[in-house]
């Protein structure tokens, strides 16, 4: 009885091990590019909420919209939102917004009225998506073109005119839903993963991108979220993100062919409002 005990312990031991193995196998195969433990996409960038360390994405130290561990909207290595080392979203130390689910007053629609009418959107939320938002992301797609048209210098490094980009319906469509589930759901992508990995469309912008029906490569994208007190326009919020290296050069690959912007303003009606744009840029 007892040697049998020992043989049964003994084939469980063998299974366990064998399982182990076949489990690190798969993940070492589907590794993709930009997620986390993975290569750095491009060599030099990582979705949200990591940072390339030595081509690896690694969790960044700061906020992580940047990829470099800092401050991903100052590049001061303080709070993302605010650059004063306080809460994100108020400058405050308190939680923002006040949790805030309705963004139109109790349609469930992110857009309020008078909407761009988008009947194919990807997802129920950001159909009639408001037609100021819609401006808003022209008008930052008119300011990427206009740089890449010219060229422009990221990290001391100057980048010759890459060309310009084309504004893909199903990318803007991914950006314009992470914008308002940021907003909605009231998180932090870079410091609250948790709720991050809840979003519908996906954790990462690639995720996105596939969800919204991209029939294209992703490369790569970046958010944003920006009080209208210090950072009244678009162009701003801008000129803030081409101050940034990483996000300087992201905007300016010669790789990419298409962008995808998302722009809300909220919370609606307050005397307290935030940019917040989304983006991400692919390729054919």
């Amino acid at each position: 009885m007892k040697s049998v005990l020992y043989f049964c312990l003994f084939g469980f031991i063998v299974a366990c091990a064998c399982g182990c193995g076949d489990s690190k196998d798969d993940d070492e195969e589907t590794c993709v590019e930009g997620t986390f433990g993975c290569p750095c996409i491009n060599g030099w960038t990582c979705d949200i909420g990591l940072t390339c360390t030595n081509d690896m994405c690694v969790p960044a130290t700061g906020d992580s919209d940047t990829g470099q561990g800092q401050d991903s909207d100052t590049g001061q290595g303080q709070d993302s939102d605010t650059g004063q080392g306080q809460d994100s979203d108020t400058g405050q130390g308190q939680d923002s917004d006040t949790g805030t689910t309705d963004l139109d007053g109790g349609t469930g629609d992110a857009g309020g009225d008078g909407g761009t009418g988008d009947e194919e959107a990807c997802h129920a939320a950001v159909k009639n998506w408001d037609a100021d938002f819609a401006a808003k992301e022209e008008e930052f797609l008119s300011l990427v073109n206009q740089k890449r048209s010219q060229g422009a210098t990221c990290g001391g490094v100057p980048y010759n005119p890459p060309g310009l980009l084309a504004m893909d319906a199903s990318l803007r469509c991914a950006n314009r839903f992470f914008a308002y589930d940021v907003y909605n759901r009231n998180y932090n992508p870079s410091s609250e993963p948790d709720k991050l990995a809840l979003c519908e469309l996906g954790a990462t912008s690639s995720e996105r991108a596939k969800s919204a029906g991209f029939a294209g490569v992703p490369i790569g994208g970046g958010y944003t979220k920006q009080p209208t007190s210090s950072h009244a326009t678009v162009s701003a919020v801008f000129d803030l993100l081409m101050a940034d290296e990483n996000r300087c050069k992201q905007l300016m690959d010669g790789a990419a062919t298409y962008i995808g912007i998302g722009y809300g303003l909220y919370p609606p009606q307050s005397a307290s409002q935030y940019h917040y744009l989304s983006y991400s840029i692919g390729r054919d």
